[in-house]
């Protein structure tokens, strides 16, 4: 069939055609780059692995200044600990019960401590929260802000008053939540007919009051100290049926502050 007939039968739609099936050429690149990927792949890792690390360059600083002479060292060959004036992380160390003063002159230990020794945390903060009518809300309030440790007393001076201490460590940050608590606990003291006075110590106020008269009980007394130092909230509370003397609660207030 020459080229003239092989036209006419094409025009009358006469005859097959040749070539590839539609979608072959698309198949054929798709399986290429494939191939390939693959391929410059397995050899980029094949080239690396052959090659020896390379070390970094230096960093780039001014050379380091050595004291001439080590600091001393004691038995075991460490530094010794700094002294406790020295010492600003005193506080975050050991139990906070030892940073609880002493009772008053006159005042004695009612008791064992209520809480403090060692790190049961949990524990501390439930015997405290439950020293509250409103247990529950206190407990928040606590976990809210940040309470993490506790320590106190319970103390007395066997002729009808009772007093205790508590400390209530935080959490550092921006926020002073010691500070805070103290004055929300002043705030809370505000009676009219109570007297303050806030010049024991900074951050710290103390207050002197007599309960209101109720038949068939004594009449009863009452003081109470707050403040805080760092991230320590202070608590004294002192009641009986006697009058508070302002100068137990300013002398007890002043050496539980310089304790801290």
């Amino acid at each position: 069939m020459n080229l003239r007939a092989r036209r006419k039968q094409d025009e009358a739609g006469e005859g097959t055609r040749t070539g590839r099936p539609r979608g072959a050429t698309t198949l054929l690149l798709v399986a290429a780059a494939v191939l390939g990927l693959g391929g410059g792949t397995a050899y980029g890792y094949h080239v690396q692995a052959d090659r020896h690390p390379k070390p970094l360059p230096p960093l780039a600083q001014s050379g380091l200044s050595y004291p001439k002479k080590t600091l001393p060292a004691d038995a075991k060959g460490s530094r010794p600990p700094l002294e406790e004036n020295q010492d600003h992380q005193l506080v975050y160390r050991g139990g906070l019960d030892r940073l609880v003063v002493a009772p008053p002159k006159g005042w004695k230990r009612a008791g064992k401590e209520v809480f403090g020794k060692g790190t049961l945390r949990t524990d501390d903060i439930a015997k405290y929260a439950v020293e509250y009518d409103d247990a529950g809300d206190t407990l928040a309030e606590l976990v809210r802000t940040g309470a993490v440790r506790f320590a106190g007393e319970n103390w007395t001076d066997g002729g009808g008053l009772y007093g205790y201490v508590r400390l209530i460590e935080f959490r550092p940050g921006a926020k002073n939540d010691a500070a805070q608590r103290a004055m929300d606990n002043g705030a809370y003291f505000q009676l009219d007919d109570g007297t303050s006075s806030d010049d024991v110590a900074p951050g710290t106020t103390v207050f002197r009051w007599k309960e209101p008269p109720h038949a068939g009980y004594p009449p009863m007394w009452g003081g109470a100290v707050f403040g805080s130092r760092g991230n320590v909230n202070i608590e004294m509370v002192f009641f009986g049926t006697s009058p508070v003397s302002e100068s137990k609660l300013t002398e007890a207030a002043k050496k539980q502050w310089e304790r801290l």
